[in-house]
């Protein structure tokens, strides 16, 4: 990198410092702060229908104040314990503000940032005026004023920022004769978290030395500068500020000091009965995770919730913890979660400490560790080193050539030097990445500067560069369907593919027929290697030749653009293409990227509302205005990784979003842009049939919002298809080699088909191993797939490999799913009873936990799984033949592969399970939950069943025989208990190796007795 001074001799400067005015750095704005941020999209928001009064009491204060006071009272403290929900609460005021224009700004201090402006005071003042600058032109226009002025405001006190760019633009704009009329609220959430900037060496040990600034001390000069903010006639906002009960702002706002100064405050715990609303909010997740994992409906116990509630003690933090760590991809289900949680005792007389709960919980949650004293000792280490000063460093470079002589003869020997720029060009903003940096002063004699200070003052652009290429810089060009990264994406063989592709055009044309609620979003998935990106771009090509294509992306998990990986370029992408659409369209998106300066900084839901619906609805309005219509394609969202905003090395960090987290938001947005009645677009979401997924376009629970789903496995048959594209590109292999008309061998093309099991990545990689010059030639490469057990230079199928096991990796247990996977085979092998339900009641540990959704839940696509409704009556069954060849082989699955002898052991380990899953005989024996009978017939008959006594060694599970009791019980609840007796015989004839106890139970049991015993307490009972 160049030199700034290249060859300057006898040059001297103390102080070097650029101050760009109308773009302020990233130090003097934080963008994360503001309510609608990225940086926020998956922040704490109240659930429906809970702290409905609080926020009405809040946004009634807002609107009307505290009636007709001598002195209006524009601030408002509230507060409570933490995990009392004030955050939540915030959110959901700011969005409800803002959708009725009644907001002015925002800012949510966050301890646990990545970013420093949300963690301190110093982008706080700045950060407000740069939200009330797009209030109004008017107030805009001042504030810029303001900032040109007074070039140095970014390194003056809170208090002198809040005169200049706050207080200073409002008195002029309220002097104007036909003024605006302001009003609304400026929030200020979590100022208890905000951090103590130090402005001397902290380390500095000197008797002489200042003590290190409190984070009260900045907290309070933050209060004091709202304050006298809130005293100006010409202030027109209340504030609204949120923390918890601290001592700074006890005494701040105490009302026997400053009596008149503010409104009452509002005290969470104390003002507000939460436990109702912590009840909806459990009661609503449980439903849900009641339907994610297929619990039964007597789940959670009776009970529960009451207790849980109680143990909450008021505090959001405590429900909200407990729904995420059954739901967080746990080993064990949430049922067994649910039960740790529930058992977790708690010392009496533990009121004086209101997060009892919440600190049994998370020491659960600690001791969940492999080493839990080490863990926290990490915990330790990481907070105290993320708590140590940043080292600082400015290293600017000015990259614009034809400044240099002018600064050359301005800078001659002068001690201070300040050079007003006046209006320059964006290429001269600050840049520490630029690859080619322009020389300045270069071969300069004799300069002497003790402090250099560039103001920036206008900032135009130069020819060629304006709104619509700043959006450029923001989008993802390699996952549009045409771009020079897809140049080799799957596309669909020439006649293949053909009912599905005109089915989905079919549909873009002319929807799904004359409905009250056109349905303007369709799902189209299958399991891995189903061909969803080869239809995908095959139909972009259709569309966009015949002039109807909106817009693409195609997500993609392996691309070295994070772009394609990641949800932060997806709307800007989106918006990029709609821009090319119309010349109309495109003026609008370019106003709304130039009026809208930070909308790269906001979330999802408000980059598609400014840079896609606003100009669609502007353009819509116009007389005579074009008909736009079309298609936006989304593909392969299942593969979009989840973006992290939180600094992990910082105590406070919230839990890692996950990628279903990114996902749903994505289609949450899909879902809204589709439902505003000026989107003329319909939407393809491709995607495998992963849970979010399948939630989310649930025609149960969303009837009227989605056009019927396509699965181009169980709606198209693929063979053909796939047929044809073997014989064609066996075609082309035969010309290119040379080889005989006689290849390949008669039925191979059949074997490759079956083997495919309608999947085409197993066709396509067949094809590419055959094609990609291997020292054998392609006829001793086809034998050896035929044949899979000969030994080639190379796996022929590592693609698929790698898929499987990116697949199975994604369960919360990948080897005991594994082991599921090849239970369930063996349970299918001629034996049509085996169906789901039968299956779960014998592999689960719990019969109650469903554990077969937990653990199967993210191999959908690898395992055709029934719908609850389903599963009496239907069997479990596999999408791929080829997902067994690989399991099969250990040198292909590794860590996967699993024995005959270990697969045989889990399944008659299971049965033993079954056969006596009570306490020992000293204990009691479970009577919660008794087999269906159904299910006593299906095990009864199972081969494996037969031969239990005999396989006994080599089990690792040893039967223990229930009490008497237990069987008499269960027989008089069972009036046609057929299997019982079955069951019986075979619990207590498997025994041999169980401890001696157990053994001279059985002596002594006599078999004829327990009979007639059953039958005799059977008469009285009248059964």
């Amino acid at each position: 990198m160049a030199s700034n001074f290249n060859n300057a001799h006898q040059f001297q400067i103390g102080n070097y410092q650029s101050v760009n005015i109308i773009n302020p750095s990233a130090d003097s704005l934080s963008t994360g702060a503001i309510h609608d941020s990225r940086e926020r999209c998956d922040a704490p928001k109240c659930h429906p229908e809970t702290r409905v009064a609080v926020q009405d009491d809040l946004y009634g204060w807002i609107v009307d104040g505290d009636g007709e006071y001598e002195h209006p009272r524009n601030v408002k403290w509230v507060t409570g314990p933490a995990g009392t929900g004030k955050t939540a609460v915030m959110g959901s005021l700011a969005d409800r503000c803002a959708a009725n224009g009644l907001l002015g700004a925002t800012f949510f201090f966050a301890s646990w940032s990545a970013s420093i402006g949300r963690r301190r005071k110093t982008a706080f003042i700045t950060t407000i005026a740069h939200q009330l600058a797009q209030h109004r032109d008017s107030l805009r226009t001042a504030i810029s004023t303001a900032i040109e002025k007074s070039p140095g405001v970014f390194e003056k006190n809170l208090h002198v920022q809040m005169e200049i760019l706050v207080l200073s633009p409002l008195r002029e704009v309220v002097c104007q004769s036909h003024g605006p009329r302001l009003q609304g609220a400026i929030i200020i959430d979590g100022l208890d978290e905000c951090e103590a900037g130090q402005y001397h060496g902290i380390a500095n040990t000197s008797p002489h030395g200042r003590p290190a600034r409190t984070n009260a001390q900045d907290q309070l000069e933050i209060l004091q500068a709202l304050q006298a903010a809130s005293s100006d006639p010409s202030f027109p906002f209340r504030i609204l500020i949120a923390s918890r009960p601290e001592r700074v702002f006890r005494e701040f706002f105490d009302p026997e000091r400053n009596p008149t100064l503010f409104a009452q405050k509002v005290d969470l715990n104390e003002d507000y009965n939460a436990n109702p609303d912590i009840a909806l909010f459990l009661e609503a997740q449980f439903n849900l995770l009641r339907r994610r994992y297929n619990l039964p409906p007597s789940w959670p116990p009776p009970k529960t919730i009451q207790t849980l509630v109680e143990n909450a003690s008021g505090q959001f933090i405590y429900a909200a913890t407990v729904i995420r760590f059954p739901d967080a991809g746990h080993r064990e289900s949430p049922k067994a979660v649910l039960e740790t949680i529930l058992k977790m005792g708690s010392k009496p007389n533990s009121n004086s400490n209101p997060l009892k709960q919440l600190d049994i919980l998370y020491s659960n949650i600690l001791e969940s560790s492999p080493d839990p004293f080490f863990s926290v000792q990490w915990i330790r280490a990481v907070r105290w080193i993320g708590d140590q000063p940043e080292a600082s460093a400015f290293n600017v470079t000015l990259l614009d050539k034809h400044f240099t002589n002018r600064l050359r003869a301005n800078m001659r020997h002068d001690a201070s030097v300040c050079v007003d720029v006046g209006t320059a060009t964006s290429s001269l903003l600050c840049s520490s990445t630029m690859a080619n940096t322009v020389e300045i002063f270069s071969n300069s004699q004799g300069v002497q500067a003790e402090t250099i200070k560039f103001n920036i003052t206008n900032i135009s652009s130069p020819t060629g560069v304006g709104p619509l290429e700043k959006l450029e810089g923001r989008i993802a060009a390699g996952a549009i369907h045409d771009s020079a990264e897809r140049c080799d994406a799957p596309k669909c063989h020439p006649e293949t593919r053909v009912a599905v592709q005109d089915d989905l055009y079919g549909w873009i044309i002319d929807g799904d027929g004359a409905l009250e609620y056109p349905r303007k979003i369709k799902w189209v998935t299958g399991p891995a290697g189903s061909g969803k990106t080869a239809v995908m771009g095959s139909l972009a090509e259709r569309c966009a030749a015949d002039g109807i294509l909106g817009a693409t992306f195609f997500f993609a998990s392996w691309s070295s653009s994070i772009g394609r990986r990641r949800k932060g370029a997806l709307v800007t992408t989106i918006a990029h293409q709609l821009a090319r659409y119309h010349g109309d369209l495109r003026n609008e998106i370019s106003k709304a990227v130039e009026t809208n300066s930070d909308i790269f900084d906001k979330n999802l839901h408000a980059q598609m509302e400014a840079l896609v619906l606003v100009p669609l609805r502007r353009v819509a309005d116009r007389p005579g205005g074009p008909d736009l219509r079309g298609v936006i394609i989304i593909d392969g969202l299942d593969e979009c990784e989840a973006e992290q905003y939180s600094d992990g090395s910082r105590a406070k960090s919230p839990p890692l979003r996950t990628n279903d987290q990114d996902q749903l938001e994505i289609l949450q947005v899909l879902q809204t842009a589709s439902l505003d009645p000026f989107f003329p677009f319909r939407i393809l979401v491709a995607s495998r049939p992963e849970r979010v997924f399948r939630e989310f376009f649930d025609p149960q629970s969303n009837p009227t919002l989605f056009s019927q789903k396509i699965d181009l496995h169980e709606d198209h048959n693929a063979d053909t298809d796939i047929t044809l594209f073997l014989e064609a590109q066996f075609s082309r292999i035969r010309r290119r080699y040379n080889l005989p008309p006689s290849w390949p061998p008669p039925g191979a093309v059949e074997t490759l088909v079956k083997n495919a099991s309608g999947q085409f990545i197993y066709a396509a990689t067949v094809i590419r191993f055959l094609d990609t010059g291997h020292q054998e030639p392609p006829k001793a490469l086809l034998d050896a797939i035929l044949e899979m057990g000969s030994k080639v230079t190379s796996n022929p199928l590592k693609q698929l490999d790698d898929l499987y096991s990116h697949i199975l990796a994604s369960s919360p247990d990948p080897p005991l799913s594994v082991r599921w996977i090849h239970a369930i085979r063996w349970l299918r092998i001629g034996d049509m009873a085996s169906t789901a339900s039968n299956v779960n009641l014998l592999l689960q540990t719990d019969p109650e936990s469903n554990e077969a959704d937990h653990l199967l839940g993210n191999l959908h696509s690898l395992i055709q799984i029934p719908s609850p409704s389903d599963q009496a009556t239907t069997n479990y069954d596999f999408y791929h033949k080829t997902l067994f060849d690989f399991l099969e082989d250990p040198g292909r699955c590794g860590e996967w592969y699993l024995d005959d002898t270990n697969d045989y052991v889990f399944g008659v380990g299971f049965s033993f399970t079954i056969l006596i899953r009570f306490d020992d005989i000293e204990g009691g024996c479970d009577t919660q939950f008794s087999y269906p009978e159904g299910f006593l017939k299906y095990l009864i008959s199972l081969p494996q069943y037969r031969n239990l006594p005999a396989c006994s060694a080599r089990s690792k599970v040893l039967p223990t025989p229930a009490s008497a009791d237990w069987w008499v019980s269960l027989a008089i609840a069972r009036k046609e208990a057929k299997f019982l007796w079955e069951m019986f015989k075979d619990a207590h004839s498997s025994v041999r190796s169980v401890p001696n106890r157990f053994q001279t139970f059985i002596t002594k049991l006599n078999l004829f007795n327990l009979l007639s015993l059953v039958l005799l307490v059977s008469l009285q009972a009248g059964v």
